[in-house]
């Protein structure tokens, strides 16, 4: 009988929950089993401040380096950042009694032309079980999938913390043909499959507070076109307010420039200010990243914008 990746991934999160105590809550339940009971988290969305503990993104080949952004963040106060399917509804699914209070949403997050990035906590029974999981995950050979071509590669990084050493993992084409594909061992199948189960046992214990301010933003110059089809500027708008960096030298033809800075406070809200009519002119796309045409001083510039999360940089 074949077994499926699927049925391999629940496999191996059950194991991880079982060898902890946190069965319910680590399969990303809404309600975790008594050895594993909320316990009232200091905050319950990540500030500006925040440090992280664990990152998870996905880098692709389609899209370029300043475009992307770690899917997940773990941050050291168990507070989070990502998106949880396994609780659309537990933005009100609260411990009882000692619930704290969620952050009101800021009116900009939901006025902004960019998407707001989702906040979060994990509590700390099933934080400490992900971290113990993860650092055994390191160092394990997942081998790698030459005949797959254009797939992206999940990178994972997990700071060092209460004994346990720095990780770092970067597997290409996770999930892609781990089930059957010719190019791996019996133990390296069973290795990709134990990271994609701790992958997804992460996402599935954030417990969702809603959107975070949209107030950090990744400003990137770029030429009129980049490696993203279908990403037309649109008509050019003037740029009001004080305007971002300059490039030191032209370098029309090339894809795009590596003029980046991470806006905030006031900063921020300028640039998305300027990107809104912007957008519009390009049919008004709300995205994690837009694109726009700008008249500087009766210069035209492009400018891409980035939602960052605490801890996010320039790439």
């Amino acid at each position: 009988m074949k077994i499926t990746a699927a049925a391999r991934v629940a496999t191996v999160v059950a194991v991880i929950a079982a060898s902890t105590g946190c069965a319910s809550a680590v399969a990303g339940q809404p309600t975790p089993v008594a050895s594993c009971a909320f316990a009232q988290p200091k905050a319950t969305a990540p500030g500006p401040d925040s440090q992280p503990l664990i990152r998870i993104g996905w880098l692709s080949v389609w899209s370029p380096v300043w475009a992307q952004t770690d899917s997940v963040i773990v941050y050291t106060d168990g507070t989070a950042v990502g998106a949880n399917p396994e609780r659309p509804d537990d933005l009100t699914a609260t411990p009882p009694s000692s619930s704290p209070t969620f952050p009101a949403t800021s009116p900009d997050s939901t006025a902004a032309p960019l998407e707001a990035a989702q906040g979060g906590w994990i509590d700390d029974c099933e934080l400490s079980a992900l971290l113990d999981r993860g650092a055994d995950l390191a160092g394990t050979d997942m081998g790698r999938l030459h005949k797959v071509m254009d797939a992206s590669s999940a990178a994972v990084w997990i700071a060092a913390s209460d004994g346990r050493p720095e990780t770092k993992m970067s597997v290409y084409a996770l999930g892609v043909a781990d089930d059957d594909s010719d190019e791996l061992t019996p133990a390296q199948r069973e290795a990709r499959t134990s990271l994609s189960a701790w992958l997804t046992a992460v996402r599935g214990a954030i417990h969702p507070t809603g959107p975070l301010p949209v107030d950090r933003i990744r400003l990137v110059e770029t030429g009129r076109t980049t490696m993203m089809g279908g990403d037309d500027p649109g008509k050019p708008v003037v740029w009001k307010g004080t305007p971002p960096f300059l490039r030191d030298k032209d370098e029309a033809g090339e894809t795009y420039s590596k003029s980046c800075a991470v806006l905030t406070g006031k900063d921020a809200q300028n640039a998305m200010a300027n990107l809104a009519p912007a957008q519009t002119a390009n049919g008004g796309r709300k995205a994690p990243f837009g694109r726009g045409a700008f008249l500087i001083d009766g210069k035209l510039r492009y400018f891409a914008m980035v939602v960052l999360a605490p801890g996010e940089h320039c790439r």
